[in-house]
């Protein structure tokens, strides 16, 4: 394989094995995202219907914030660890040629999603303070 004016290596990904990979790392993808959009829809309606300040929404939230970030730093994981699975069964007849994951998305700054979900953590805490908050004021004459 001459690889000295060639700028992208095309692997084939046909082993069983590793289609199993790079499904599973999809669905757990898909799990997250449609956990998340359950959460939201659940928390919408909760607030549509005029159910703004609950303990089940102050949960909602911190789920989310939770997901979000958990997907952030466990999606790279899990993809940097199928690259690793998949490269392992490539060799080269070069030995000036060496193979490695991606490391970029393991080791990337903070991701903005990190960050929103920090913000929505810090936002459940405000919207469970305002609860008690609302619910001392009932208690009052």
């Amino acid at each position: 394989m001459d690889i000295t004016r060639s700028k992208i290596l095309l692997f084939n990904t046909a082993s069983r094995a590793t289609r199993y990979l790079f499904l599973t790392g999809d669905a757990l993808s898909l799990l997250f995202t449609l956990y998340l959009v359950l959460q939201a829809r659940n928390l919408f309606t909760s607030l549509s219907l005029g159910k703004i300040f609950t303990h089940k929404n102050v949960t909602r939230l911190k789920k989310i914030a939770f997901v979000i970030i958990a997907s952030q730093i466990i999606g790279p994981l899990i993809e940097y660890l199928i690259w690793r699975s998949t490269l392992h069964h490539v060799t080269f007849r070069t030995s000036g040629v060496q193979l490695l994951p991606p490391l970029q998305a393991v080791l990337a700054p903070i991701p903005d999603l990190i960050i929103v979900g920090l913000a929505l953590f810090v936002l459940a805490g405000v919207l469970k303070e305002t609860k008690q908050m609302r619910d001392e004021q009932r208690l009052t004459i």
